[in-house]
C-alpha cells in the first residue's frame, strides 16, 4: 500500500514535469537551439538505417542534412563517431563538409570504414552492438564553431544525429495487445490498442512500458534497440527522462515464430519516489 502511494506521487511529479517543460520562467515557449542553430538529419530513400552484419555490402548510408535556428550557418562538418561495444572506446572523425542546404550525403560501407584508420576499425573487427553515430558540427557565419552538447529535450524532439548499429534486420513495429504476466504495484491486466513504432532501423518506441502503473493519464513511452533479437532500453523515458528509468532483465525475449515479445523490466536508479526495484513482466502480442 505504501509503495502504491509513492507511485501515485510519481504521477503528480510527472504532471508537474509536463507543465514545467512547456514554458520558461517568463511563461514563454523556449528551445535551447533558438539562439544558435542545430543540424537536422533525414534518412534518404536508399538508406539501410543500420550496418548489416549478415551482408556488409548491403549497407548504404544515404541522408540529407539541413539547419534549424536563428543564427546564420556557413557550413556543417559531418562528424562520424565509431563506438566499440567490446572496449567501450570511441573514435571521432570529420568525414565531409556541407555548405549548401539541404545537403545530400551518401556512403557505401567501404567508404564509411575508410574514414577511420585500420587500427580503429575494419570489417573483420566489427562486432554486433558496435555503432556509428553521424552528427554535425556547425560553423557559424559569425565565426563560432558549435560541436554539439545539446540538451536531452532537443535530442528527444529533433533528429540532430543518426545512429547506425551493427545489427541484423529487425521488424518489430506494429500494433500490440499487452498482457500482464507478473506485477503487484497497480499494473493493469491488459492494455489493448498499444503500439511499437520504429524510430530508426532497429530502434523502437513502445507506447507504454509501465502497464499503466501510473494510471491512464500517464503512459510511459520508452525507446529501445533491437540488435539481432537482444533488446536494450535507452537510459530514461521519452517524456520524463530518468525519473522513470528501466532495465530489461534476462526474461526479455522475442518469439521468432509468433512475434510475441516478453518484456521483463525493472525500475533502476535514478528512478524517483520508490520506483527503484519494482519488477514487471508483460507480453506484447501482435494484433
Amino acid at each position: 500500500m505504501y509503495k502504491n502511494i509513492k507511485i501515485k506521487y510519481v504521477a503528480v511529479v510527472l504532471l508537474l514535469m509536463v507543465y514545467g517543460s512547456c514554458a520558461d520562467e517568463d511563461k514563454q515557449q523556449f528551445d535551447d537551439f533558438q539562439q544558435g542553430s542545430i543540424p537536422l538529419f533525414a534518412a534518404g530513400t536508399n538508406d539501410t538505417g543500420f550496418i548489416n552484419y549478415a551482408d556488409f555490402d548491403a549497407t548504404n548510408i544515404d541522408f540529407t542534412v539541413d539547419k534549424e535556428g536563428l543564427a546564420d550557418v556557413e557550413s556543417i562538418d559531418i562528424k562520424i563517431t565509431y563506438n566499440n561495444s567490446e572496449t567501450g572506446e570511441a573514435e571521432e572523425v570529420i568525414a565531409s563538409t556541407v555548405s549548401s542546404f539541404p545537403g545530400a550525403v551518401t556512403m557505401t560501407f567501404d567508404e564509411l570504414l575508410a574514414a577511420f584508420e585500420p587500427e580503429v576499425v575494419t570489417a573483420d573487427s566489427l562486432s554486433l552492438g558496435d555503432s556509428f553515430i553521424i552528427g554535425g558540427n556547425m560553423r557559424m557565419a559569425d565565426g563560432r564553431y558549435l560541436d554539439g552538447g545539446y540538451s536531452p529535450s532537443v535530442f528527444s524532439k529533433k533528429p540532430v544525429t543518426l545512429t547506425y548499429n551493427v545489427a541484423c534486420e529487425s521488424d518489430l513495429a506494429g500494433d500490440y495487445k499487452f498482457t500482464l504476466v507478473s506485477g503487484t504495484n497497480g499494473e493493469v491486466a491488459t492494455l489493448n490498442g498499444q503500439s511499437i513504432d520504429q524510430v530508426a532501423a532497429g530502434y523502437y518506441e513502445i507506447s507504454d512500458i509501465s502497464m499503466d502503473i501510473f494510471g491512464p493519464d500517464f503512459p510511459i513511452k520508452y525507446r529501445f534497440t533491437d540488435i539481432c533479437g537482444t533488446l536494450t532500453p535507452d537510459v530514461g523515458s521519452v517524456d520524463f527522462g530518468t525519473v522513470v528509468n528501466v532495465q530489461f532483465n534476462s526474461g526479455t525475449t522475442i518469439d521468432p515464430v509468433t512475434g510475441e515479445i516478453t518484456f521483463s523490466i525493472e525500475y533502476i536508479a535514478p528512478s524517483c519516489c520508490g520506483l527503484e526495484g519494482i519488477q514487471t513482466v508483460f507480453k506484447a502480442t501482435p494484433q
